[in-house]
């Protein structure tokens, strides 16, 4: 009788599987665990892995390198990929329809089907899954009446003017002001994805050196009753070479309703299930927001150092977090009170879909590079997105680290230092002079380390340090050899963060509802963020408005905008063209 199989992790989902080796030194990467029923009493066995921790906090062990991998919902995860995938596609993923019963995953013709017409003669669709029969909404393309008051908004928008000061300026009441940022949103993502679907299915540039890192944003709180702040986070992905922001993901889904999802989570139990396995998972309920669930968790937060396995795992450990550091994702806890409309995604799922839908965005790049900040979490992500491309040497991935928080003058002093080191070298080999000795001094140091090992989670220092990345140091998390002296050279000279600090920068001075807030005495320990609004879904729609304006009406020092060096655009666009036909008068 033929063993039957026994799903000990997730399942994959619509053929998506992240659960699995993330060690790329391992002879088990990215290999797809299978577990069968095995020996005298039918326990579920693996030649691959092993399920390590409780039900709560369960690992994947890979038995080869001994490498851990948090698990992680496939379902939560494509359902992450869906969303950022449809914020893309604007009115084009009103084009895609789905059932709109909750917990209906159904998308598409294979289970939408049309089903008469309504008495008014629009057009009813059924979910051959679940039943439910249903008509899509209209969308409005009504025209403006005052165009030139919609313009004006988009300009007072991205150039720092706080909400009411907007209505007082364009003479508008506030339900006027969001329906103005709701139409700007909405020509917003329909303008960018035009121009990114065509450079999406042949782009003009044939690699790309990607600076990750995140973004806390803070709201306000909307009662008395409870003084908490809400705390939410904005993965971002710049291209270092021509400024242009691929995309912005906000942990954050404005779509659902948090109080119908807590119902059915409650009537199926998904609370009694494991995280990975839960219908929800990729979703701060409601319960996780409470102090009982953070302090269960805290101890295990900081507990992430993996001590089991040989030389193969101690590097992959290394590569990971510099030395004596864990490969294991620590576990993400809520930042703040549960946001008032919508509902928070889990940072981790947040990223996951983030990396997933890059892949998509650069599928036709001939070479992706990362460079990331170090932090949990991110290289997992990468591996699992990226992972058949760093198979094929196509895509490589960078930790890149510095000393930000130093005083300007130390970070003068270690100009200088620099300066002057490099200095003495090009007095010692006269040939060669500005970059040419960078790259040079980086070839020595390269090769230097090689001959001790491996350069994977080797932490080497940049010959130069600037202002902006003090002290800056890069680890190669990629290298599975083949690439000579000067390829190397080439790619740790350009391993930075300035790509995505700049453009996060740029939210921070351009949108005031993420300025930084001005901290005062408080004797609860708060803070009133002044200009902070108190619906993300608005944050949400600001931060993709502004993707838009950066990447394509915001020229730089060269007179060129991101868009016009990336090649989906030849022009500086005007605000009036991104309006488009909701810019003229009926």
């Amino acid at each position: 009788m033929a063993s039957q199989r026994i799903h000990r992790v997730p399942i994959a989902y619509h053929e998506l599987q992240v659960n699995c080796c993330r060690n790329v030194l391992c002879e088990n990467f990215g290999k797809i665990p299978i577990f069968v029923l095995s020996g005298k009493y039918k326990f579920a066995k693996s030649e691959s892995y092993l399920i390590i921790g409780d039900k709560s906090q369960a690992k994947l062990q890979c038995k080869l390198c001994k490498a851990f991998t948090r698990l992680k919902s496939n379902k939560g995860v494509y359902e992450e990929l869906i969303r950022i995938r449809g914020d893309w596609l604007g009115d084009q993923a009103s084009e895609m329809l789905a059932c709109p019963k909750q917990g209906c995953d159904a998308t598409g013709t294979d289970f939408i089907i049309r089903h008469g017409t309504t008495k008014s003669g629009s057009i009813r669709y059924r979910c051959k899954q679940c039943g439910t029969t249903f008509v899509p909404s209209p969308r409005k393309n009504r025209k403006q009446k005052k165009p030139e008051i919609t313009e004006l908004v988009f300009r007072l928008l991205i150039n720092k003017m706080p909400m009411r000061r907007i209505c007082e300026t364009a003479d508008i009441q506030p339900a006027t002001l969001y329906s103005k940022i709701d139409l700007i949103h909405r020509c917003c993502i329909n303008f960018a994805y035009a121009k990114e679907l065509v450079w999406r299915q042949q782009p003009a540039v044939d690699r790309v050196y990607l600076s990750l890192d995140r973004q806390e944003y803070i709201f306000n709180w909307g009662t008395q009753l409870d003084r908490t702040n809400t705390s939410l986070t904005s993965i971002t992905s710049v291209d270092n070479r021509t400024g242009y922001a691929f995309s912005l993901t906000l942990d954050f889904d404005p779509t659902l309703n948090a109080d119908q999802i807590e119902a059915e989570a409650v009537k199926i139990n998904d609370y009694d299930l494991p995280y990975p396995y839960r219908n929800f998972a990729r979703l701060w309920m409601l319960r996780d927001y409470s102090d009982e669930y953070i302090l269960s968790n805290r101890l295990e937060r900081h507990n992430t150092l993996g001590t089991s396995g040989g030389e193969t795992a101690q590097k992959y450990r290394d590569m990971l977090n510099a030395k004596n550091a864990s490969d294991t994702e620590v576990i993400e806890l809520p930042s703040g009170r549960r946001p008032s409309q919508g509902m928070q995604v889990r940072s981790d799922y947040a990223l996951y879909g983030h990396l997933f839908f890059l892949e998509e965005m650069l599928r036709n790049v001939s070479k992706v590079r990362f460079f990331m900040d170090r932090e949990t979490g991110v290289f997992p992500a990468f591996a699992a997105a990226f992972g058949p491309r760093i198979i094929e040497r196509t895509a490589d991935a960078f930790f890149v680290r510095m000393k930000k928080s130093l005083s300007v003058d130390k970070k003068k002093l270690l100009k200088a230092a620099a300066q002057t080191r490099l200095n003495k070298w090009v007095d010692e080999h006269p040939e060669f002079d500005g970059q040419n000795a960078v790259h040079h001094v980086l070839r020595e140091i390269l090769d230097s380390a090689i001959s001790q090992g491996s350069l994977n989670g080797e932490w080497i220092m940049h010959p130069l340090s600037d202002m902006a990345e003090p002290n800056k140091e890069v680890a190669y998390l990629t290298d599975l050899g083949g690439y000579d002296l000067d390829h190397l050279a080439h790619l740790y000279n350009m391993a930075s963060l300035k790509g995505v600090d700049r453009f996060l920068m740029l939210i921070r001075r351009r949108l005031s509802l993420f300025e930084r807030p001005i901290h005062t005495a408080n004797a609860q320990n708060r803070s009133w963020y002044g200009y902070s609004g108190y619906n993300p879904a608005v944050g949400a729609k600001l931060l993709a408005i502004f993707r838009t304006a950066y990447n394509y009406c915001l020229p730089g020092d060269d007179g060129k905008t991101p868009a016009m060096r990336v090649g989906t655009c030849d022009h500086v666009v005007t605000l009036g063209e991104v309006l488009g036909e909701f810019n003229s008068k009926p």
